[in-house]
């Protein structure tokens, strides 16, 4: 029996109750949920994302490059070793607009113009950000664009019209190329045979789905859920048959196919712990840096005995190896900071990440 629900249409992606049609109708075939991130969970490729993606369209579109090291510092900080990793990718070009003015290395630098201009574009972003919040809707070029035409005197707004555009665009070429992290093919034959299996991602709905077809995971998954179908709290609440108040961001009411224990939730973020949590289940965690790790014991060490009843009692020293992944602290908030040491530790990461996908790119 085919176990995809198959592809929710193009048509439908523009309309976020439209979009979650799959996870309104679901109804369970195991007794299990298993709900899964993508990005820097199932593949390693978070870092590539940062570096060769939202970075360098969003400061050559926003005339950036000035600041290029301390930018690429900051954005990095916020989206691969805080906790708030794997955050939507407006939420993260807000957070490091906002820590940008509070580097004192940056200081003498930054100036009444570049400042003036850091402000401007981060209340513009912020203006979008509440707008999707407030209405409970889902990022993605479609809500941007159509909140650049109701305030077309902003250019900052197209301005992030054309970066979305650019980085969706971009993003096929680096990303869906790369493989899985090893025995991710393996764990989800494993669990296809007894859960039901939930892609939860912040990614556009087409990237994961032509990733996971690419890499001959499709067959493994029972549905797809995006950033256009909203987030991933959201996501595992309806496939549960609970009801989200999508303007609170907030369960108002579990649901009832599947009951809390048999859910559990996969991630590499503080998001995916809370969306997990949100909704009562257990979180499987692949800690940066340790994913392959993870991963290799992932059968015996976690779904069996989540199938079994008997995750629980491991679970909390997981999550502890997991928050003790997460950085509490920026490097621009130490009292030691020195900001060239600061950004040459991932400058080989950089480095080999342009040589083999971009060489010839522009890296400070």
């Amino acid at each position: 029996m085919q176990k995809f629900l198959g592809r929710v249409t193009a048509d439908q992606l523009g309309d976020k109750e439209a979009a979650q049609c799959q996870l309104r109708a679901w109804q369970p075939r195991h007794p299990f949920l298993c709900c899964f991130d993508v990005d820097g969970h199932l593949l390693d490729n978070m870092t590539a994302k940062q570096v060769l993606i939202f970075q360098p369209h969003l400061m050559d579109i926003f005339g950036l490059r000035e600041i290029e090291t301390f930018y690429r510092l900051h954005a990095e900080y916020h989206n691969l070793w805080s906790r708030t990793r794997g955050c939507d990718r407006h939420e993260a070009v807000s957070l490091t607009l906002g820590s940008l003015p509070g580097d004192r290395a940056l200081k003498p630098q930054l100036g009444v113009p570049l400042a003036g201009k850091l402000r401007s574009i981060k209340t513009s972003l912020d203006g979008y950000i509440e707008h999707v919040r407030s209405a409970g809707g889902a990022y993605g070029f479609d809500s941007l664009h159509a909140y650049q035409q109701a305030h077309p005197d902003d250019p900052d707004l197209t301005r992030f019209c054309i970066w979305s555009k650019a980085v969706d665009l971009t993003f096929s070429f680096v990303t869906i190329p790369m493989p899985p992290f090893p025995n991710v093919k393996e764990t989800l034959a494993f669990v296809a045979g007894r859960a039901d299996v939930l892609i939860v991602s912040k990614t556009p709905y087409e990237d994961i789905c032509n990733w996971l077809e690419r890499h001959g995971l499709l067959p493994y998954v029972t549905a797809v859920a995006g950033k256009e179908q909203g987030g991933k709290d959201e996501h595992i609440c309806l496939a549960r048959g609970g009801a989200f108040d999508a303007r609170q961001r907030r369960v108002t009411q579990a649901g009832e196919l599947y009951p809390p224990e048999r859910v559990i939730m996969g991630g590499d973020g503080g998001g995916d712990l809370k969306a997990a949590k949100a909704n009562g289940a257990f979180f499987f965690p692949t800690p940066p840096g340790r994913e392959t790790e993870a991963w290799a014991d992932a059968v015996d060490a976690v779904f069996q005995p989540f199938f079994d009843g008997a995750y629980a009692a491991g679970e909390p020293a997981r999550l502890a190896e997991f928050e003790n992944a997460m950085q509490t602290a920026a490097p621009w908030e130490k009292s030691d900071y020195d900001h060239a040491a600061a950004y040459a530790v991932l400058q080989p990461r950089r480095r080999e990440l342009y040589d083999r996908l971009n060489p010839g790119g522009t890296l400070a």
